[in-house]
């Protein structure tokens, strides 16, 4: 072979090499924004956490975060733990959806949601709070096949 067919052929496998490159930096930075996106949503989950933990265990907070909706002052303690549970729930749906969690372990946080939602006040509270957007409707939808679950039970 000449020189000429070995440039050529070096030139082809050269250019081959930087596509297979390319499509491996795509591929890592996609698991990576996956990864970035799934730590922001769960420093969501964490603050919102903290914030219903303090509003609960605060009665004056609880009085003046009631008195801002109009609501029973009781009834936003129960309701701010409710939504503290479930944003904890919901935060591990939408990881294992994303694949960042396994079948066993989301199937061990759900059953804690659910375990949640057992009373019909706090079936009630969730569907009201579902309605007005503040969960992801996806997982409003798989909490809702676990109630007819247990229900059929």
């Amino acid at each position: 072979m000449r020189l000429e067919k070995w440039a050529n052929l070096a030139d082809i496998i050269g250019g081959l090499a930087i596509v297979a490159t390319l499509i491996v930096v795509v591929i890592e930075l996609r698991a990576n924004t996956a990864a970035i996106e799934a730590s922001n949503r769960q420093s969501v989950a964490d603050r919102t956490q903290q914030w219903a933990l303090t509003v609960v265990g605060n009665p004056e907070l609880t009085a003046l975060w009631a008195e801002m909706i109009e609501r029973d002052p009781e009834r936003q303690r129960f309701t701010t733990l409710l939504i503290s549970q479930m944003k904890l729930t919901e935060e591990s749906y939408l990881q294992y959806r994303d694949g960042h969690l396994d079948d066993e372990y989301w199937q061990t946080r759900r059953a804690i949601g659910l375990n949640a939602l057992r009373s019909a006040a706090s079936r009630e509270t969730f569907r009201f709070l579902a309605g007005i957007g503040i969960f992801v409707g996806e997982f409003v939808d798989e909490m809702e096949r676990g109630l007819d679950e247990r229900d059929r039970e």
